[in-house]
């Protein structure tokens, strides 16, 4: 299992079964062959991520996942996830699926950016999907 903290900011919703997300995020960065020094997972409305969307990454309007890495390459993560839990919802409406499937899909996304993972071409967003689905699988069954 990383070493490591990993921390939840629930501002815009109650997260359940942390302890079981911890130990899947754990895990999945052990796979990966990284260690953890600290993630936060933080839950915001679409107004906050909105915001950060804007001011970091010259987007308007939310998005359902925003990750910050303050690691280099080489160090163990360290970084932080922002996900909009209303523009979640919405997407686990659209794509027919629970709001906790798409929460803990834009989770791993999110880690993965962490893991090294980049969706900047379609091949590599071939893969990081082809990722979230395998560590959905170990999760969800």
């Amino acid at each position: 299992m990383a070493d490591g903290l990993i921390r939840f900011f629930e501002e815009s919703r109650k997260l359940r079964n942390k302890r079981m997300i911890r130990a899947w995020i754990a895990e999945t960065i052990a796979k990966h062959r990284f260690q953890l020094a600290s993630l936060n997972i933080v839950l915001v409305d679409d107004e906050r991520i909105g915001t950060l969307n804007e001011t970091y990454l010259n987007h308007k309007g939310p998005t359902d996942v925003i990750t910050f890495q303050y690691n280099t390459k080489g160090e163990p993560i360290d970084g932080e996830i922002f996900i909009g839990t209303e523009t979640v919802k919405a997407n686990a409406k659209r794509f027919a699926v629970s709001f906790e499937r798409e929460l803990h899909r834009v989770m791993i996304h999110g880690l993965l950016h962490l893991l090294g993972y980049s969706d900047k071409t379609s091949a590599g967003k071939k893969k990081m999907t082809e990722a979230e689905d395998r560590c959905l699988s170990s999760l969800h069954g």
